[in-house]
């Protein structure tokens, strides 16, 4: 059996793979919530605390101490966001065109710069979500496959390649 994909990773695809990477472990659940929900809340709580000291004369002077860390809290996303398009970038080796070939026997890839081959015993471990497959050559290195260019049967198949081809590793 043989799956022909073709597409280029964007950084939607990118920040969709981050996502499903970051539900792998519990400790990586906790920061993704402290950051992205935790300190904006905290961050909003500030920031309207500073409001209502505004208006009161004696504690004018101390709004700018509340407004700050409250600021600094709510950008952190906004800082986050900006730090995965910066990686995204630079982790990108050509125009972003894959052609993808997944077979019983190896995974090829090929773009405008590079070739490779990659034995199925050398992938660890795959995880998938609603958006995107993850093959996992190392804890942090992966080859993320959109499911957006795959017709249903084509991520059945790449299920079932996954499920067979992949050999659980003894810890």
């Amino acid at each position: 059996m043989l799956i022909h994909l073709e597409f280029t990773l964007t950084f939607h695809d990118y920040l969709n793979a981050m996502r499903l990477h970051t539900r792998r472990s519990w400790w990586r659940r906790f920061v993704h919530l402290i950051t992205f929900i935790v300190y904006p809340i905290a961050g909003a709580i500030f920031i309207s605390l500073s409001i209502s000291m505004a208006n009161d004369p004696q504690s004018r002077s101390n709004v700018a101490f509340v407004a700050a860390p409250g600021i600094f809290l709510i950008a952190l996303p906004l800082y986050q966001r900006d730090r995965l398009k910066r990686c995204y970038k630079r982790t990108r080796i050509d125009d972003g065109n894959v052609s993808l070939n997944v077979s019983d026997e190896v995974i090829h890839s090929e773009s405008s710069n590079t070739r490779t081959d990659i034995a199925w015993n050398a992938v660890q471990s795959f995880a998938e979500d609603k958006h995107v497959f993850m093959l996992y050559l190392a804890p942090a290195k992966f080859i993320a496959i959109p499911k957006r260019i795959c017709s249903a049967q084509q991520i059945d198949e790449l299920r079932s390649l996954c499920q067979r081809c992949i050999q659980p590793r003894a810890e």
